[in-house]
């Protein structure tokens, strides 16, 4: 007999997981914008540039790995489902696929 995800309780993952997802994800957005303005302002010289982008390189993947691991600790909490589900069901509603599902 299958049953649904939504004929189980869902509850709702710790706070402390989705803010910290949430800062983690802020944070790499101003390290992206960081590195930008410095190359826009500053048009430094190809040296420069590679010593700036080594440094942003090891920030970004840092934080990257972060999202990561904060995503893994979401899933695995009761709702974590709903972080499958999100992804299967917008791919669901493209129109080559089926009639739009936003009606």
């Amino acid at each position: 007999m299958a049953t649904s995800i939504a004929a189980h309780e869902v509850t709702r993952p710790p706070a402390i997981h989705r803010y910290t997802l949430a800062s983690v994800l802020l944070l790499r957005a101003a390290d992206h914008s960081v590195f930008a303005g410095w190359l826009i302002t500053r048009q430094p010289g190809w040296l420069e540039i590679f010593r700036a982008g080594s440094v942003y390189a090891i920030v970004d993947g840092v934080l990257g790995i972060l999202v990561a691991v904060l995503i893994v600790a979401l899933a695995r909490s009761p709702s974590g489902r709903w972080l499958v589900l999100i992804p299967v069901r917008q791919w669901s509603c493209l129109p080559s696929r089926h009639p739009p599902c936003y009606e």
